[in-house]
C-alpha cells in the first residue's frame, strides 16, 4: 500500500530544515569543543603538571639537603664552652624546607592518580561524543538533502496551474469544473477501488 502525507504548510518544512541546519551546525562545534577539552586537560595534568612538581620535588630535596647541611655546620662551630648552641633558625629552615619536599610528593601521588583517573573517564565521555559527531557530519546533511527535495517537490507542484473551468451550457444545464488532483490523499475516499478478487464471494 502506497504510503502518503497531509502537508498543511510548505514553510513549517522549511523552518524544520533550517531549525535541523542550525542544531547539527551547534553540535559539530560542540563534539570538536568536548574532544578538545578532554585533550587538552590531559595534556595539561600529563606534561605541565607532572613537569612543575618533578621540578618542585627536586628544588625542595636539594633545598632539605642543603639545610642540613647548614644546620650540622652550625652545630660544628658552636664554642665549646657554649652549652646550648642557637640553633634555632636552622631547624626551622629545615622543617620548612622538609614540608615542602613532603608537599611536593603528595602532589605527584595525586596527580598519577588524577591522570589515571581522567584517562578512563575521557575514554567513556568520548563514545557517545564521537557517536554524535558521526550521526551529525554523516547522516544529517543526507536528511538536509532529502528535506530540500522535498520541499522543492511541493513547491513544484503548488506552482502547477489547474485547467481553467468550463462555462457552464445553458443547454445542458450546467458543467463541471475540471482541477488537480491532490498529491497527497487526504482520506480513503480518495484512493481508488481495489479490484475485485474472481474467487471472492460476492458480499451481500
Amino acid at each position: 500500500m502506497a504510503k502518503s502525507a497531509r502537508v498543511i504548510s510548505i514553510d513549517a518544512l522549511k523552518d524544520f530544515r533550517a531549525a535541523l541546519a542550525d542544531f547539527a551546525a551547534e553540535a559539530s562545534t560542540a563534539c570538536h569543543e568536548v574532544d578538545f577539552d578532554i585533550e587538552r586537560t590531559l595534556e595539561w595534568l600529563k606534561h605541565d603538571q607532572l613537569y612543575y612538581w618533578k621540578g618542585e620535588l627536586r628544588r625542595w630535596t636539594e633545598e632539605v639537603t642543603r639545610a642540613k647541611s647548614e644546620l650540622a655546620r652550625k652545630q660544628i662551630k658552636s664554642r665549646p664552652e657554649d652549652a646550648t648552641p642557637s640553633v634555632v633558625d636552622e631547624k626551622k629552615q629545615l622543617e620548612k624546607v622538609q614540608y615542602r619536599r613532603d608537599e611536593a610528593e603528595r602532589k605527584l601521588r595525586s596527580l598519577k592518580q588524577a591522570e589515571r583517573y581522567l584517562t578512563k573517564q575521557a575514554i567513556e565521555c568520548r563514545v557517545p561524543v564521537r557517536q554524535l559527531g558521526s550521526i551529525v557530519e554523516l547522516q544529517m546533511p543526507v536528511a538536509l538533502e532529502n528535506l530540500a527535495r522535498m520541499i522543492d517537490a511541493l513547491e513544484q507542484y503548488v506552482r502547477l496551474q489547474a485547467p481553467a473551468a468550463e462555462e457552464p451550457d445553458s443547454d445542458s444545464g450546467g458543467g463541471e469544473a475540471t482541477s488537480r488532483p491532490p498529491l497527497f490523499p487526504s482520506s480513503t475516499g480518495d484512493l481508488p477501488a481495489r479490484p475485485a478478487d474472481p474467487d471472492e464471494e460476492p458480499q451481500p
